[in-house]
Parts: C-alpha cells; sequence; structure tokens
C-alpha cells in the first residue's frame, strides 16, 4: 500500500513537471510572438545599426538626448529579438552612412524623417514608423526586417516601459549653472545616473563627484568627438578605450568604464598618506585632463622651486611660470613647456560643479 502511494506521488510530481514545463514553452512562444522574433539576416545573428545624424553636446538641453535614447532603443530591440546589435554613431562627416546603407554594410540606419536624403532615395529605401521626429530605414528588400522593426516598435511603444525610456532621455535636466538659482532638491543629474553611481564605488568617489567630470567631458552628451578623437561620455581617446579591453567605445557603459579604469589608474600615482584624499582628487583631476607626463612635469618643477608638490595648490602657484613666455628655465621639463590654464581651470570647475551638486542632488 505505501509502496503505491509513493508511486502515485510520483506520477503527480511528473504530471505537475510536464504541465509547467508546457506552459513554459507557450510562453515563450507567445513572448516571442509579442515581441515580434526577428528573421535572421542572411544567417546572422548580429544585426549592424548607425545612428547618423547632426547632434552636439549642447543640444541636449533643447532636444533631450536623443542619440543616447536611439542607442537605447536599437539596444532593446536587439534583445528582444535576441541579436546582437552592433551600433556605430556618427556625429561628422568621416563616414557616408546613406552609402554603407546600400552597399550592405549596415542593415539599419537612424535617420531624422527631414533629411533631405530620404526623398532623394525613396525607390531604394523603406521607413519604419515614425518615432518622433526619427525613422528607422533599411533597404528596399529587405521587407521582413522591416515588417519586424514595425510590429516591435508598435508593440513597444503602447508599454510602460517606453514612456519611462522616453523620460529618462526626454525629461527637463536642469544646467548646473541653474541649480542654485532655483534650489529645489533633486534625484537626477542625467539619463546615466545608474551608470556613473555604479563605477563611482570603484574609484572611492561620491558618485555627483564623477558625474561632475562627465559633465565637463561631455555634457552627458555620449555622441560627443573631440578634434582628437576623445570620445563618448568621459571623452575616452580610442588607444585607452583599447587599453581596457573596450571595444565599443560609444556604449555609454562601456565608456565610462574605461575612463574610470584610467582614473583609477591615474588615482594610483598619489598614494596616501604622501597626498591627503583632497589631493589625490585634484591630482587625479589634474592628471585626467593632460596626462601623466605633465603632472609629472608640475610636480618635479614645483619641487624644483622649494614648493610642496604633494599640495595641488602649490603646485598651481608655478604652473605659470611652466609657459614658454614667463622667462624661466623649462629646460628641465621632459614635456617641453607648458600652458597650465586650461587644466587648472579644469579641476577648479570640476570640484566647485561637485560642490553645487553636493547642496542640491540627493545622494541616495
Amino acid at each position: 500500500m505505501e509502496k503505491d502511494s509513493r508511486s502515485r506521488f510520483a506520477v503527480h510530481v511528473a504530471v505537475v513537471f510536464l504541465v509547467f514545463l508546457f506552459l513554459s514553452f507557450l510562453a515563450g512562444q507567445c513572448q516571442r510572438m509579442r515581441y515580434g522574433r526577428t528573421v535572421s539576416i542572411s544567417g546572422r545573428d548580429t544585426l549592424k545599426a548607425a545612428v547618423s545624424f547632426r547632434y552636439s553636446m549642447y543640444d541636449s538641453r533643447k532636444t533631450g538626448f536623443v542619440v543616447g535614447f536611439q542607442y537605447d532603443l536599437l539596444q532593446r530591440y536587439g534583445r528582444a529579438q535576441g541579436c546582437q546589435m552592433d551600433i556605430c554613431v556618427n556625429q561628422r562627416d568621416s563616414v557616408d552612412w546613406w552609402a554603407a546603407l546600400g552597399d550592405c554594410q549596415v542593415d539599419i540606419l537612424v535617420a531624422e524623417l527631414s533629411d533631405s536624403v530620404i526623398p532623394r532615395k525613396k525607390d531604394s529605401l523603406f521607413l519604419s514608423i515614425p518615432i518622433g521626429d526619427y525613422v528607422w530605414v533599411v533597404r528596399e528588400n529587405e521587407t521582413r526586417l522591416l515588417d519586424n522593426i514595425n510590429i516591435w516598435l508598435g508593440w513597444y511603444m503602447q508599454e510602460s516601459e517606453y514612456k519611462r525610456l522616453r523620460t529618462k532621455f526626454f525629461r527637463s535636466y536642469r544646467s548646473p549653472d541653474m541649480l542654485l538659482a532655483d534650489f529645489r532638491q533633486m534625484d537626477v543629474l542625467s539619463p546615466y545616473d545608474d551608470i556613473i553611481r555604479k563605477y563611482a564605488v570603484k574609484l572611492g568617489w561620491d558618485w555627483r563627484l564623477l558625474a561632475s567630470l562627465v559633465y565637463q567631458e561631455s555634457h552627458f552628451s555620449m555622441s560627443t568627438v573631440s578634434g582628437r578623437e576623445a570620445t563618448g561620455l568621459m571623452q575616452v581617446l580610442p588607444a585607452t578605450a583599447a587599453r581596457y579591453g573596450v571595444k565599443n567605445i560609444y556604449d555609454p557603459e562601456e565608456n565610462v568604464r574605461a575612463g574610470v579604469m584610467h582614473l583609477v589608474r591615474m588615482q594610483k600615482m598619489f598614494p596616501s598618506p604622501e597626498f591627503d584624499s583632497l589631493n589625490i582628487v585634484k591630482f587625479t583631476l589634474a592628471t585626467y585632463n593632460c596626462g601623466e607626463g605633465r603632472i609629472q612635469d608640475c610636480m618635479d618643477f614645483a619641487a624644483s622651486k622649494g614648493c610642496d608638490w604633494h599640495d595641488w595648490e602649490e603646485v598651481v602657484k608655478v604652473i605659470p611660470l611652466m609657459k614658454k613666455s614667463s622667462g624661466e628655465d623649462v629646460s628641465s621639463l621632459s614635456l617641453g613647456s607648458f600652458n597650465g590654464n586650461q587644466t587648472v581651470q579644469y579641476v577648479y570647475d570640476i570640484l566647485n560643479r561637485f560642490e553645487e551638486y553636493r547642496q542640491i542632488v540627493r545622494e541616495k
């Protein structure tokens, strides 16, 4: 009798398990249908996309962080389809992405609806449903991809998650010069606060200090590129990104990771207790701006003038003497004369903004 009871129990467990597997399968099928599971493009598991329109680090106060929004939306689309998204961000004229789309180098091109190229190429392009003032463009022979994009966008744009995404990138972020004038407590500084908080821990910094540095570098615009090819939120050079294993320098998290790893490396140049905590921050910021060699020159020059080279304020006093026009002998400087006014101002700007952030923005 006891044996029969155990057998029935085992059968019940097996039935429950099979029902669970069946329901999981159905849920998966529904989820795939709901998300518009993508077709495979030429047998590949990767879709290549490009975001290509005029946008600068200063546009965010007027139009929101539109590049970051489109980049995030493309990533979410890729995750929903179970494929990798290889996304290029182009702010300059170095690449003709319309030609790249026609030549099958990219599969999706994010463009402004008002782009003059669209009417000229209308016979060879398909446009997605509009996403505000923007569309995703595919080649005319990619009908399955276009259908898939439209199904997913049509569903996703009705979801609360999409509304939260738009709020994240298009809410009214107050600029630093308006913070103290308004003096209302804030919870957010940028769409990238979560990333900044995560990586500030690796530095041992208050996240608002790292946020102040990111603002100084890019105004929180992920598509910013300098004349020296410094790129993204933390204006990371391609060689620096490669040093830390970062392949996609535009990706906000990867960019911040590379920048912070670089800061960690620099911070180790100024060990405690030789440098107090405030001077460690000041020297690290200065080094991020002008490089290790320059700051080593500054410290050596300060020491040669009898100044305390462990104290940033003492070093600042001698930096003007490092200019070629100062009349001082700068032959001992390994990198030559140095006009360090910009670096000095860089450090003060970041620290002053940090103090404003501390007063207005909650630490969490």
